[in-house]
């Protein structure tokens, strides 16, 4: 279930809690601005190393939120193939 303040990518729980990529069990999401304005993000797979990425570094946090949840769901989705 979404709510209208809340992106497409965040689910409410049944306790009223907020869900988003962030909170994903065994990925680890690095983001942090550098004092000359560039974002870097680095995703660690805590199951599978080969699953992280490099450290990105993107113009703004945008880009790099929307780089971070997109990697998050990938890594997620083959996480969960694996377990099959």
């Amino acid at each position: 279930m979404t709510h209208s303040s809340m992106s497409a990518n965040t689910l409410k729980t049944p306790n009223d809690l907020q869900y988003t990529y962030e909170d994903t069990l065994g990925i680890d999401i690095d983001i942090f601005t550098t004092p000359d304005g560039k974002v870097h993000v680095k995703i660690n797979s805590l199951e599978n190393d080969k699953l992280s990425s490099p450290e990105r570094v993107f113009n703004n946090e945008e880009e790099a939120n929307n780089f971070a949840r997109a990697y998050t769901e990938k890594i997620k989705r083959i996480m969960m193939a694996n377990q099959t």
